[in-house]
């Protein structure tokens, strides 16, 4: 299991602890979603972490100060350039007085509203992690077809099988290796835009 299917998994059962009310101040964070592929709205999510600042009069340097971090990230959180770390957003919590749950969701949750947006994340969260376990046996899959492909070459005799043995080897390498590119966008969450989360 990689970083990404782990931070997933970590995410998946963090959620599943808050729908079952036994946790609503989760500590983990997913950030697994391109643009337009789950609920995460990273603009909304700067905007309401914008609005409880300025609801408790603190500036965003005195933000970044009780967590330790620059106004200049407290910025880039507030615009939607990037996403808090994973090791803030429970103290960034915790400071603006919400759970996760109503970070995620960009905006304050009646208790009626929080269990329906646990169970959207908790959906969208296995969703991806399908997704991604299906990218990563196939690109698991064409990577070593493609390199068992290129390495019977060293035993053949007949070139035009030589040949035709290399070129789909290469191309199930190059599939592989586009798979592999698609399951890092998702991971590292790169937009369409060239933005990074």
């Amino acid at each position: 299991m990689d970083a990404g299917e782990t931070m997933l998994v970590e995410f998946v059962f963090t959620w599943q602890i808050a729908v079952c009310g036994e946790d609503k101040s989760a500590t983990t964070w997913y950030s697994l979603y391109q643009k337009g592929a789950g609920t995460v709205d990273q603009k909304a999510i700067g905007a309401f972490i914008a609005a409880l600042r300025r609801e408790k009069k603190w500036t965003q340097a005195e933000l970044g100060e009780k967590l330790g971090v620059t106004n200049k990230t407290v910025s880039r959180w507030e615009t939607g350039t990037y996403m808090p770390d994973l090791a803030v957003l429970p103290p960034l919590c915790d400071a603006l007085e919400i759970d996760i749950n109503e970070l995620l969701s960009g905006r304050q949750l009646e208790d009626t509203d929080f269990r329906q947006e646990a169970n959207a994340h908790v959906l969208d969260g296995l969703r991806k992690q399908r997704s991604l376990r299906i990218h990563k046996q196939i690109s698991d899959a064409c990577g070593g077809g493609g390199v068992g492909l290129l390495s019977s070459l060293l035993f053949s005799q007949d070139p035009p099988r030589k040949l035709a043995v290399a070129v789909v080897g290469l191309v199930a390498i190059c599939v592989s290796w586009i798979l592999r590119g698609r399951m890092d966008r998702q991971i590292f969450g790169e937009k369409n835009d060239g933005n990074t989360i």
